[in-house]
């Protein structure tokens, strides 16, 4: 795990990319220093666009620092049980709540050629999406139209289209566990075109 601030940074597999989020956050706080013609609302507006930065890139460090392990328990295939061997690690692009990232993490296999990917698994992956982003498209299909919630999510800093959306809803409702998890109601049908 790595720790960072603005005069330090300690980081086990990359102190080059802590020590350049250590730099983007000195550069920050020198951008709202400098320049004095800021408005409150427009220095808000940076802070909020340059933290949902950082973040983002603090999330990818963390996400390869855990992913980039492999598993210390020996892996059971979940389809025929059998042991899995580790392949490699397949990098694939995933939609957080910091915005999007890649992440690296280990496949493993068994005898059978079924492939299984364990942390993926632990992060209760729904395809591409963080289990928060898929609860938040949830609960935002929930209250409002599919475009309307496209929408919401966007504020949010996660850009789907609204057919996304209606899409990706309509596939995790018929999964129950996903409905409990978010404890919200099924979506309602799309109204009209899109």
């Amino acid at each position: 795990m790595f720790r960072t601030s603005l005069s330090s940074c300690e980081v086990k597999e990359n102190p080059e990319a802590a020590q350049n989020l250590v730099d983007e956050m000195h550069d920050l706080v020198g951008d709202l220093g400098s320049d004095s013609s800021l408005s409150f609302s427009e220095a808000e507006q940076h802070i909020l666009e340059g933290t949902r930065a950082l973040g983002q890139k603090l999330l990818a460090l963390h996400a390869s620092d855990q992913a980039s392990a492999k598993e210390t328990e020996p892996v059971s295939c979940p389809k025929c049980e059998k042991a899995c061997r580790s392949w490699r690690p397949r990098e694939r692009q995933r939609t957080t709540l910091c915005g999007v990232i890649r992440v690296a993490r280990w496949v493993y296999h068994c005898d059978a050629k079924h492939y299984h990917r364990p942390w993926d698994t632990k992060q209760q992956l729904k395809g591409k999406y963080m289990h928060r982003v898929a609860e938040m498209m949830c609960r935002f299909a929930a209250h409002f139209d599919f475009r309307s919630a496209a929408e919401e999510l966007s504020r949010q800093g996660v850009i789907v289209s609204h057919k996304t959306v209606h899409k990706k809803v309509r596939e995790w409702s018929k999964d129950l566990r996903v409905l409990e998890q978010v404890e919200c109601q099924p979506s309602v049908p799309m109204s009209g075109g899109m």
